[in-house]
């Protein structure tokens, strides 16, 4: 019996050092260089390639964009009786987003559980809301992407609203909304205003 013991421990041993060499190996083939060094700056730069508000992403089936923005000076009241204030010498600056499924009926479904940012003079803001306002609908992905499933099929639209906290005399042309998704990939910038 003690013989079996040690043989199972030694099997199961080598089973989960495997396994983690086995992970080790996928997550490292599947970062680029530029992507670890992105989630691990904290200052990011728009891309050359920035799209203005209002104007589409298009890729695979999935279309995004930025549509809107708005700002809020007040304390704001959820549906639910919750209520957020920006801190002291700062404005809410909501940003309105559209994800549509632009496939046929046959395709596959997409996933628009992006991540959301937003720079001010190319400094990432980390203070972002998410609680559903009356006049303002949530984003389903929240900020992070993974707040519910946004999971598209052929012919869903999705669309939102997210808050993120803005020094009081921002000036909107130096703000950035970045989004990214693992599936399908890309990474995209809004600029506001040009």
């Amino acid at each position: 019996m003690n013989r079996w013991t040690q043989k199972t421990r030694h099997c199961v041993t080598l089973v989960v050092l495997m396994l983690i060499t086995l992970s080790c190996t996928c997550l490292s083939e599947t970062l680029t260089p530029t992507q670890e060094s992105y989630f691990l700056s904290e200052t990011l730069t728009p891309t050359p390639a920035s799209l203005l508000l209002g104007e589409a992403l298009q890729v695979g089936d999935l279309y995004v964009t930025v549509s809107e923005y708005d700002t809020t000076t007040d304390c704001v009241t959820s549906k639910s009786g919750y209520e957020i204030c920006p801190s002291e010498g700062a404005i809410f600056l909501w940003i309105h987003l559209i994800a549509r499924h632009t496939g046929d009926a046959s395709a596959l479904p997409v996933d628009a559980s992006f991540r959301t940012t937003l720079l001010y003079r190319s400094q990432l803001l980390d203070r972002c809301e998410q609680s559903d306002f009356p006049d303002k609908p949530e984003w389903p992905g929240g900020c992070s992407g993974d707040w519910e499933d946004t999971q598209m099929y052929s012919g869903a639209n999705l669309q939102g609203w997210l808050a993120f906290e803005v020094p009081s005399g921002f000036d909107i042309r130096n703000v950035i909304v970045h989004l990214d998704n693992w599936i399908p990939q890309f990474a995209q910038d809004w600029i506001l205003a040009p």
